[in-house]
């Protein structure tokens, strides 16, 4: 059971990965003309916030996974 777990775990870090950096690119290949041209309550300061929010929860989501398979890395390494 633990084991499924960090599976489910390291689905959602590849989740997190993969929408903070399309995220991140998409707000570095954003021009200042399309930036003009956007509504009023499109706030990109905001999403960059949550670029900011989502690397954390990034870290936090390595941190379970590494703390799950501690034991098996240890085994690997021949620790006791």
């Amino acid at each position: 059971m633990k084991n499924l777990s960090i599976l489910v775990y390291i689905f959602s870090f590849l989740i997190i990965l993969n929408s903070n950096l399309l995220l991140r690119k998409y707000l570095n290949t954003i021009t200042d003309e399309e930036k003009d041209k956007m509504p009023m309550y499109i706030d990109l300061d905001l999403w960059k916030r949550y670029e900011f929010l989502g690397w954390f929860l990034f870290g936090i989501a390595f941190i379970i996974i590494f703390l799950g398979l501690k034991k098996n890395i240890l085994k690997l390494f021949n620790y006791n």
